[in-house]
């Protein structure tokens, strides 16, 4: 593919460099893709048209193709029934094995968060033990633990 500068778009489109860095809007994009826009605030929107049709946002790391390429981790955007919206954070796990690997960490849903659990059904709802200044509060049965 041969580098170039495309600035002969409409002005509707806004401008679109190729050449490493694309931006939509910026006369001179100053990263991979660069979003400028007077709008507050500026939307990035990932749109899928199929059923569901959940958005996915991925973290990749080291040379693509390599051995050691890896996905550290992704947010995905989900729904579990009702239009109840969740947004879930996944990361790979540990080990070569698991460079693609698939472990959701906390899923945020209808005002609640959740760590260790799908349907959180508080504001914070915690599934397993509590650290908390590296000591154990809660034991993964639930239980307080005093000192």
């Amino acid at each position: 593919m041969t580098d170039c500068t495309c600035n002969n778009f409409p002005a509707s489109l806004g401008n679109v460099t190729f050449g490493g860095y694309v931006g939509i809007g910026p006369e001179v994009p100053t990263s991979r893709l660069h979003l400028l826009g007077n709008e507050n605030p500026v939307v990035l929107r990932l749109h899928s048209t199929g059923g569901f049709g959940a958005g996915r946002i991925e973290f990749w790391s080291d040379p693509p193709g390599t051995p050691v390429e890896w996905r550290p981790g992704f947010i995905q955007s989900s729904d579990i029934g009702g239009f109840r919206g969740v947004l879930a954070f996944y990361v790979n796990g540990s080990g070569i094995d698991n460079r693609t690997g698939v472990q959701e960490v906390m899923r945020i849903a209808t005002g609640g968060v959740g760590i260790g659990t799908g349907d959180p059904q508080a504001a914070l709802d915690v599934v397993g033990a509590v650290r908390v200044g590296g000591r154990e509060v809660i034991n993964p049965s639930g239980q307080a633990l005093y000192a």
